[in-house]
């Protein structure tokens, strides 16, 4: 005897979004074609507005703050408009940056974070965080970790595994498009939203890492390759902000565990990377010892809330809509 078919399948697939996308619901990250707001844009925007008014706060009297409080106010009001305008006439590609698009502005937003906190009213955590290596391991970890750990091979390694932590975000994300566009949805979204509070602790409870506390913002990586594209790279890019809680470790968990929830073969390769990246962040000097333990809590805090978090705004966004 054939059972009913199922009500949701059966229903016709919105043809405004890439095909299978309206047979996904009813499950812990809805993928929906509504034109509403999805959970991810509305973390966004309560982070754009929030982080501008701190930056009109603590940047008061700079025109620097209100500048950039004006920016983050306007990108919040526009954001809802573009989305829609994508949601009902975008070609294929602009649906498919319309749902990568986070990713896109993680580091824009990071490097704000050195500004804003510039009026933080909590003086900078290096002093204490660095005492907190003393006291327990006797040492300075990041001086040393590579003076005891010195082949050229080890330093090449070191090297790749921080520089991987660039590659894996991506990697996983496109890992888990092809293979389970609602898994993808999860990950986008607990990925912002642990994006978005490093940086909130990040602006609150400044800290710049070894690298900026006791090598007075030098930046260097040894190795044949990858340490001198790090250099480099980070010599340009990276800011004195940012240190604690270790935000490489708290997003690198997320990726390792959204990626092992498919069982396949390339969870053991993200743990690979994962393991080589953890303790890449304090032999290269951008992190304290004690920053890795607080980036495993808060990326399994967001692990263990995100599916409270996107079911609480899921449901704000449809009521909104």
């Amino acid at each position: 005897m054939r059972s009913a078919p199922d009500p949701a399948r059966a229903m016709p697939a919105d043809r405004t979004v890439p095909a299978g996308w309206a047979d996904v619901v009813g499950t812990a990250y809805r993928v929906e074609p509504a034109t509403a707001l999805r959970p991810v844009d509305t973390a966004t925007l309560f982070y754009l507005l929030l982080s501008g008014c701190l930056a009109a706060i603590f940047l008061y009297p700079s025109p620097a703050g209100g500048v950039l409080a004006l920016c983050h106010g306007a990108a919040a009001m526009a954001i809802p408009f573009v989305l829609r305008f994508v949601q009902r006439n975008g070609s294929r590609w602009m649906r498919f940056l319309r749902d990568w698009y986070p990713t896109l502005i993680f580091f824009v937003l990071y490097e704000e974070t050195a500004m804003i906190n510039k009026g933080s009213f909590v003086p900078s955590l290096d002093p204490w965080l660095s005492r907190m290596d003393d006291l327990i391991f006797g040492a300075q970890l990041s001086e040393a970790l590579p003076e005891l750990l010195s082949p050229v091979w080890f330093q090449e390694w070191m090297a790749a595994s921080y520089f991987s932590y660039y590659l894996i975000i991506p990697g996983a994300g496109l890992y888990l498009w092809f293979r389970n566009r609602e898994r993808f949805t999860g990950y986008i979204f607990t990925l912002a939203a642990c994006f978005y509070f490093c940086y909130l602790l990040f602006i609150l409870l400044p800290a710049g890492g070894p690298q900026q506390y006791l090598a007075d913002g030098r930046i260097h990586w040894d190795g044949v390759l990858f340490g001198p594209l790090l250099t480099g790279m980070l010599g340009t890019l990276e800011v004195d902000t940012g240190a604690f809680p270790s935000s490489h470790v708290a997003i690198a968990l997320i990726t390792v565990v959204f990626v092992w929830r498919e069982k396949g073969y390339a969870g053991w390769i993200f743990s690979i990377l994962f393991a080589g990246l953890f303790l890449a962040t304090v032999y290269g000097g951008p992190h304290y010892a004690l920053d890795l333990p607080a980036g495993l809590l808060v990326g399994s805090l967001f692990l263990v809330l995100s599916e409270r978090l996107y079911k609480a705004l899921d449901r704000t966004t449809e009521n909104g809509a």
